[in-house]
């Protein structure tokens, strides 16, 4: 979040950096967090992820595909559901899925994954 920033523009900035998509970014559907070992912190400080999810209509543009410059994102691509369950997910995926399949009950959601070391 940048200062000043409210959550659901957040969310349309990070879309489109992340993703080169644009979307109407609707109702807040659920809140994760997570405290990170100190370790993984350049300021040596326990660092906490605050992990908003929304639900978005319209998602319109082009996927991006070229991340060279970015530090936080390794690639972005479409996916059935069928196949994220093939995946090999980060935890706060399969948090974000859950709360997607609690408003659309008609979806099935993945198997959950085990996970090893820190995600985020």
């Amino acid at each position: 979040m940048e200062w000043a920033e409210e959550a659901h523009e957040t969310a349309l900035r990070a879309l489109k950096e992340e993703t080169g998509l644009y979307a109407d970014i609707g109702p807040l559907l659920g809140a994760q967090s997570k405290w990170f070992d100190e370790r993984t912190s350049d300021a040596g400080q326990r660092p906490l992820a605050l992990r908003l999810i929304f639900g978005v209509r319209n998602c319109v543009g082009e996927l991006n595909g070229d991340f060279r410059d970015d530090d936080t994102t390794v690639g972005a691509a479409w996916f059935t559901i069928e196949d994220v369950q093939q995946l090999n997910r980060v935890e706060v995926v399969d948090f974000g899925l859950s709360v997607v399949f609690k408003e659309n009950t008609s979806i099935r959601p993945p198997a959950k994954r085990s996970y090893s070391g820190i995600c985020n």
